[in-house]
């Protein structure tokens, strides 16, 4: 008994010290302090207030998106020989794109404000803008450590930016009620993470510098990454974008609050793709170890898992959350995230696949993928308004909800024809995922018709708890490669690229 303790003991600190246990500890962290201030918030201000704050929040988060350096997959790609001289480049690249943002941010502002019938976006956009100029500044440290799968500085500035920005808002909000005082949480949180990144990454300030050399590897890296990610805001984006003009800023700000909860899977699930995943699969193809192959379906395999039970308990527990906690004002908000977690859980195992068809440097592929969610979501609502009426918002989130299954299924047909993904990898996590979603509906509306929404809420926690331990037991954390890879660069598909673009610096 004593012997069997030990092993368990040991297990847990093993387990304690995996990076994944760091993210998913710090990601846990966050999740409770982004919703215990985001419940506090909402009854301290009301839908409208947060309905501005995303649509400046798209605003800035369309820009960087349409302007992307790719700086994470181009020190992925570096390997070992990422130097000072380089890393000054890239910051001097990252904090002259920030200025230059928010120069164009400035310029569209009457634009914006004008299109969506909110004149006091003219003051709010050119403040909460300057977040660009901010993050523009930090360190690239963190992206260093993320490259030999040492999160921990990445993770405690993402910790530090959650809890200064909460704090910020909250007092603000009590002090002057009103959007800036979300505006000013931002803009806190930014400083916090630009000012600790610099702290803790214990690097020094980066020398501003910059050569033409670097300039031309950069654009070939950039100009196919930029075209997706820029196709990749519009087609992931696309909902917020049409939603406040439609139906509201108000009705923006319920959706908005219930997009806050549904995205903390997928912003989990994006964070370890991108911090973890994406290193393993560098670590296991430069080792051409004769079980890479199996060890890369195994991790991905218990990812899908976790990401399918992750996203039906959220969806499970998130309408008697809304309906017991939040003001009846936000209330619409519970039938919301029913619809997105399933927009979350398809988006996040698409995006975990791409993960790898990226390394692969098959760029326009990802191309095709954003173009295909922006069309197909267009061709969607043309659809329902051309042969009905305009969708209610409801059904206009059920539509995207669709495109984002329809686009998995078109991925899974690519990934197959090449040999990168498996459908029987992810079916356990879709069965779960179908058998969970529907048992916790079904004791969501039982227990509330009958006791009420917080016996509901206590009911569905309880449930969703045992779920999830469950489920940590059975999988353990995902098992990433601890072994040494040598920095020989990733197979190209020389099909993927244009023949005028270095294949070696394509992603």
């Amino acid at each position: 008994m004593r012997e069997a303790a030990s092993a368990l003991a040991a297990r847990a600190r093993k387990q304690v010290r995996d990076p994944s246990a760091a993210l998913f500890g710090t990601q846990l962290i966050s999740i409770v302090l982004r919703l215990g201030s985001n419940l506090v918030l909402a009854h301290l201000l009301v839908p409208r207030d947060f309905g501005l704050l995303a649509i400046t929040t798209i605003v800035a988060t369309a820009l960087v998106m349409l302007s992307e350096l790719g700086t994470w997959v181009a020190i992925v790609r570096q390997a070992d020989s990422v130097d000072r001289r380089w890393l000054d480049q890239m910051w001097t690249l990252q904090a002259g794109r920030g200025v230059l943002l928010w120069l164009i941010a400035l310029a569209l502002t009457p634009a914006i404000a004008s299109s969506y019938g909110e004149p006091q976006l003219l003051w709010l956009l050119p403040v909460a803008n300057f977040w660009l100029i901010i993050l523009g500044l930090e360190s690239l440290q963190p992206f260093i450590r993320n490259k030999d799968l040492r999160p921990g500085l990445s993770l405690k500035l993402q910790l530090i930016t959650q809890a200064v920005g909460s704090a910020f808002s909250i007092v603000g909000a009590l002090i002057y009620p009103s959007p800036w005082a979300l505006i000013g949480g931002l803009l806190a949180g930014a400083v916090a993470n630009t000012v600790m990144s610099h702290i803790w990454g214990g690097a020094g300030w980066p020398k501003p510098r910059m050569s033409r050399e670097f300039l031309r590897e950069q654009w070939k890296l950039a100009s196919w990454l930029s075209l997706s990610t820029a196709l990749g805001f519009f087609g992931g984006q696309i909902d917020r974008l049409i939603f406040p003009a439609w139906f509201g800023t108000t009705a923006f700000g319920i959706y908005s609050i219930a997009l806050t909860l549904a995205l903390f899977p997928l912003q989990l699930g994006q964070r370890w793709a991108d911090t973890l995943y994406m290193p393993a699969i560098a670590k296991l193809s430069q080792a051409h170890a004769p079980d890479a192959a199996r060890q890369l379906r195994s991790l991905c395999r218990t990812v899908v898992t976790y990401a399918a039970v992750g996203s039906a308990l959220l969806a499970g527990m998130g309408s008697p959350f809304f309906h017991a906690l939040y003001p009846q004002r936000f209330a619409e908000a519970g039938t919301y995230i029913q619809v997105l977690a399933v927009t979350t859980y398809f988006t996040f195992i698409t995006y975990l696949h791409r993960r790898v068809f990226l390394y692969q440097g098959m760029t326009r592929f990802e191309a095709a993928i954003e173009a295909s969610r922006l069309f197909l979501f267009l061709a969607g609502v043309g659809c329902v308004v051309l042969l009905l009426r305009k969708p209610s918002p409801i059904e206009y989130v059920g539509i995207y909800a669709l495109v984002q299954a329809i686009v998995y299924g078109g991925l899974l047909i690519v990934g197959r024809i090449r040999g990168l993904v498996h459908l029987r990898d992810d079916l356990p996590g879709h069965i779960l995922f179908v058998l969970i979603l529907a048992g916790m509906a079904v004791l969501d509306a039982t227990v509330e018709a009958r006791f009420g929404a917080i016996a509901a809420l206590l009911a569905s926690g309880t449930l969703g708890g045992l779920i999830a331990l469950a489920t940590a037991a059975r999988l353990g954390l995902p098992k990433l490669p601890t072994q040494q890879a040598s920095p020989t660069p990733p197979p190209q598909d020389p099909a993927a690229v244009p023949e005028i673009f270095d294949p070696l610096q394509e992603t």
